[in-house]
């Protein structure tokens, strides 16, 4: 059974006077969504903001006990109240990233990384990062990004550890709940993320004030029917859950009967207009048969840890000048990143100035971060353990333009005194002019410190400028490095809005065209021979494809994960024909019955969107973009329309390419053809489609 998830963020502010009746806080707010749009935000989604109203509840009580040591007007001045100011901390938390309304919110953030997708709600690893770089922001600390500063605000650094022990969970929330006042601690109260939330069969206990709930079932999201209670998306993956406020505890047998065993209550504001302020849920619960798990984050605002420094240099194996080909893969620059002491580094964006006579806005088609492990020799290679970081998909805004890569989370760390070397490596499109030249200047590094979330102090090069060589385009028919490619199996196990490559590297196995020369609309289909039962859906829209005239035509294929029509697609594709020694590949079709065509699902998660999901009702091998043949009963629907029944399941739609004539007065057939599929909108089920190629694909036959 997979574990569930509870996280707690606890929040530690400096203050006196915080009263306290047992275990509970007074004077915390208790901020209930929706958000306010101070910002201006055209189409900004005010619901699932349970985070950043959790986060907020908690700076506005430091805020308003006006010490001037951790929190005055951390939340600016004048204070634009609990609602507008939960926008801002969302933005800094990246919540309800949803490019469709443009509000992307802090480009450093996972919620948004075209390698995890865009999410409803604030990913727990974006939860603690973002409200420590929220209370950090001010005129001199923006982090390199940001919206508009909030009028009187004022930066602090906020000491933020993490732990995941459940079993510590409780006693870190008494902890923090009743304070220290003998060591200077006071109360401080807490953010807690629980990994669903559906508290039901509220009952009120009059001795203390609190009102009390039980669980109820898992709901993984609130339909939000009832006024005042928002719609929220919570346990996605363990991803997103419910954020509250913890105001206090309390230890105590059923308050309703006064007999049982001690129950552990957490006083949680929970955000929701529809219950009472002081909402009193169990620590523990059963969820699915497993008890939740937990993190512990906390942030305490008395301590200013000492800022990291980031040393940048040119590396000592950086390319210099060479050539490369159109289409092909480069290193520009090799750099280096090294880290004092004093914490581990988040590298969060590089600003790069672009040069030279090629179109850099049009000829570098995207740019990848590499780690170059060892050897240390500035060339990007997986056999010498190197790997990607990051990639940023597109080239430069403009031509000779500058471009800030802007780096989620984690993904490029440099160790507690150690250090790395940085490849920035150019995609060059295939559509580059010979003699075209591209360089670079690194002009700019933003970082923070991994442990607090701090910027980093950044010495880049001694303050001299960083260029790079210039790669000149000059050859046709190599490729400069040996980069990682995908086959088509592994294609699968990606999330949606993944940028992939496929290419055809000798001695690695090719994908190779299964549909011939002939297209569906804007698609085609490639396989793997290697693999043989994988296939793949390569979208061009709204372009047209490349002209193809022979199946197994052999090809260097990149472009973007997506899903259509409940298939698996590479969409906005780049395709490079290639000219290897030796005959063509040969893909030959898989004989099947018509209820084997299409098949089940192959590690398909309807959350995540991973795997490929399978044809409604049917079990076995997922057959979707193999070259098939099967056989059945023919029948007539349309001049390019036609099913197909062998009585193992109803009929299967057949689709011509264009030129295929379809005959009414066909009986019997064996049909050759790309298994594709289409989603029935009304009702959700997947069905099985033959994509059939040329006329030499239907073959009349006499029924057995």
């Amino acid at each position: 059974m997979k574990e569930r998830f509870l996280l707690v963020i606890v929040v530690l502010a400096l203050a006196s006077g915080a009263a306290l009746a047992d275990g509970y806080i007074a004077d915390v707010p208790d901020a209930n969504q929706p958000a306010g749009n101070p910002m201006g935000v055209g189409g900004f989604i005010t619901s699932n903001y349970c985070a950043p109203f959790a986060a907020v509840n908690i700076t506005e009580y430091w805020d308003a006990k006006g010490v001037a040591g951790p929190a005055d007007d951390v939340n600016g001045n004048p204070n634009l109240g609990v609602t507008n100011t939960a926008q801002y901390i969302g933005w800094w938390m990246n919540t309800n990233d949803d490019q469709a309304v443009g509000w992307d919110g802090c480009p450093y953030r996972v919620n948004g990384d075209p390698n995890f997708g865009s999410k409803s709600g604030t990913l727990l690893t974006d939860l603690a990062t973002g409200l420590a770089q929220f209370v950090r922001w001010d005129a001199n600390n923006t982090f390199g990004c940001g919206p508009a500063l909030l009028g009187g605000k004022k930066g602090y650094s906020w000491t933020i550890t993490a732990n995941q022990n459940l079993n510590a969970g409780w006693n870190e929330i008494v902890a923090e709940i009743d304070g220290a006042p003998d060591l200077g601690q006071p109360p401080r109260p807490l953010i807690v993320v629980w990994n669903f939330w559906n508290p039901q069969n509220a009952f009120y206990n009059s001795d203390d004030g609190y009102t009390y709930y039980d669980w109820g079932p898992l709901i993984k999201q609130n339909p939000g029917v009832d006024p005042g209670e928002p719609t929220e998306n919570w346990s996605v993956s363990e991803e997103i859950g419910h954020a509250t406020t913890a105001v206090g505890y309390k230890q105590c047998k059923d308050p309703r009967t006064g007999v049982g065993p001690i129950i552990n209550y957490v006083i949680v504001h929970d955000n929701w207009s529809i219950t009472d302020c002081d909402v009193a849920v169990p620590f523990t619960h059963q969820l699915d048969g497993s008890r939740v798990w937990m993190a512990n984050v906390k942030a305490d605002p008395n301590l200013a840890p000492a800022t990291p420094t980031l040393t940048v240099t040119v590396g000592a194996h950086n390319p210099g000048n060479h050539t490369v080909c159109p289409g092909a893969s480069t290193v520009v620059y090799q750099i280096n990143l090294a880290a004092d002491n004093t914490d581990a580094i988040d590298i969060n964006a590089l600003t790069l100035v672009a040069s030279g006579t090629g179109d850099d806005q049009n000829d570098i088609t995207s740019i990848d971060l590499v780690n170059d492990a060892a050897p240390d020799n500035g060339v990007a290679s997986k056999a010498d353990g190197d790997s990607v970081l990051w990639t940023y998909n597109g080239g430069f805004p403009a031509n000779n333009g500058t471009l800030t890569l802007k780096i989620p989370n984690t993904r490029v760390i440099v160790a507690q005194n150690g250090s790395i070397n940085l490849l920035i490596v150019y995609h060059v499109a295939a559509t580059a002019a010979a003699n075209n030249t591209y360089a670079l200047q690194l002009s700019a590094v933003y970082a923070t410190g991994v442990t607090y979330y701090l910027p980093a102090t950044v010495n880049l090069n001694n303050g001299q400028l960083m260029n790079s060589g210039t790669v000149s385009v000059l050859c046709l028919d190599h490729r400069d490095w040996n980069y990682p490619e995908y086959k088509i199996k592994d294609v699968y196990r990606l999330r949606d809005g993944t940028w992939l490559r496929m290419y055809s590297m000798l001695p690695a196995p090719r994908p190779a065209i299964s549909a011939g020369g002939t297209t569906f609309g804007k698609k085609i289909y490639v396989n793997d021979p290697e693999i043989g039962g994988a296939g793949l859906r390569i979208d061009f829209t709204p372009n047209n494809p490349p002209t193809v005239q022979e199946a197994s035509t052999l090809l260097q294929i990149e472009g973007r994960l997506t899903t259509v029509n409940g298939e698996r697609v590479l969409m906005t594709p780049t395709i490079a024909i290639t000219s290897p020694p030796g005959p063509p590949i040969p893909i030959s079709p898989v004989a099947m019955a018509n209820a084997s065509a299409g098949g089940g699902d192959f590690l398909y998660d309807p959350i995540d969107g991973i795997g490929r999901r399978g044809m409604t009702g049917a079990v076995g091998l997922n057959t979707v973009g193999m070259l098939v043949r099967t056989t059945g009963s023919f029948a007539y629907v349309n001049p390019t329309t036609f099913t197909i029944t062998d009585h193992s399941c109803g009929p299967v739609k057949c689709v011509v390419a264009l030129g295929v004539s379809v005959n009414p007065s066909w009986g019997y057939l064996s049909v050759t053809g790309v298994c594709s599929c289409e989603k029935d909108p009304a009702t959700d089920h997947v069905r099985q489609v033959i994509l059939v190629r040329k006329q030499g694909d239907i073959v009349p036959m006499t029924p057995p």
